[in-house]
């Protein structure tokens, strides 16, 4: 029998490198935020130009927007890559599902990747 602190090590170094690009992709486009504002914030000063406010915020959400489903993508592929899930439809639902924290879906991961049960 395995040793229990070792069990899971494949798991946890997978979720490991898995949350780490998530995190770094999130970065990036936090970064690209910051560098469109730091770009265009001067014209929401300009009276003349009152919608560039309005402008100017709706590009930030379409960055964070763009850098959302690119981390949902990134985990579509691990699914699917895993072969955790049985086609791409059910790895896409099933990472919206869990990184919205809606949650509740009819789709389980195989059971080397669920919680181990007490």
């Amino acid at each position: 029998m395995w040793n229990p602190i070792f069990r899971f090590i494949g798991q946890f170094l997978a979720a490991l490198a898995l949350t780490s690009l998530t995190v770094l992709t999130h970065s990036v486009g936090t970064n690209w935020v910051r560098r469109y504002f730091d770009t265009f914030h001067l014209y929401m000063k300009d009276p003349r130009v009152f919608k560039a406010y309005y402008v100017i915020m709706t590009g930030i959400v379409a960055i964070m927007v763009a850098t959302h489903a690119i981390e949902v993508l990134i985990w579509i592929l691990f699914y699917l890559l895993r072969c955790s899930v049985p086609d791409a439809m059910s790895a896409m639902f099933f990472s919206i599902a869990s990184y919205t924290t809606l949650g509740s879906s009819n789709i389980t991961l195989p059971p080397q990747w669920r919680w181990p049960q007490c």
